[in-house]
């Protein structure tokens, strides 16, 4: 049991943080205390829900076993994504917002770290989600137009790994692009 933004921190840190809402359980009082809701009409609402809910926590456990599975449905928001590019704008938003709110200490550094991933999303997704072409080329006119933008979350993230990458989307969105299409499988 550790504080919140701690358990977030070292999370982020080992690789283990999943932003995923499903996978939690809080208390009703705390959510109703703490002010917070589900961002409706966004995609990834999870990244705007979870890292300030751990924030705010004074007490928050994880562990291993498995308590749920999850099975996503073919009609689901996530299997839509070949249809049209606005998830680009989504991840953009996610990044916007969480960016305002950041916090003090360790779990700073976690979710400045954590912005500057979701950033590259956008370039990096659009060979992982093979879309068809029309939705890619609409996907990769967003990564060119709002490169500065998403560059600068990842010349933030304070992980230099995280910054290459920044500084390669800015020098090239094409090439930040290519990259990861080689990479993927």
């Amino acid at each position: 049991v550790l504080e919140g933004g701690a358990l977030l921190a070292a999370q982020c840190q080992s690789g283990t943080y999943e932003p995923m809402v499903w996978q939690c359980v809080y208390r009703r009082a705390f959510l109703l205390e703490n002010g917070l809701r589900m961002a409706e009409g966004l995609l990834f609402e999870d990244e705007l829900f979870q890292a300030p809910a751990l924030i705010r926590a004074k007490r928050a456990a994880a562990f291993d076993a498995v308590i749920l599975e999850y099975r996503q449905r073919p009609g689901s928001i996530m299997a839509s994504f070949a249809g049209s590019a606005k998830w680009c704008a989504s991840y953009a938003q996610v990044c916007a917002r969480l960016a305002r709110t950041l916090p003090s200490g360790a779990a700073r550094a976690a979710l400045q770290r954590r912005v500057g991933q979701i950033a590259l999303n956008v370039g990096k997704n659009i060979p992982a989600y093979r879309l068809p072409p029309t939705v890619a080329g609409e996907a990769t006119a967003f990564l060119k137009a709002h490169r500065w933008e998403l560059a600068r979350y990842a010349l933030k993230s304070g992980d230099a790994a995280i910054a290459a990458q920044g500084a390669l989307l800015l020098l090239s969105p094409k090439l930040f692009v290519g990259m990861y299409r080689r990479v993927m499988p």
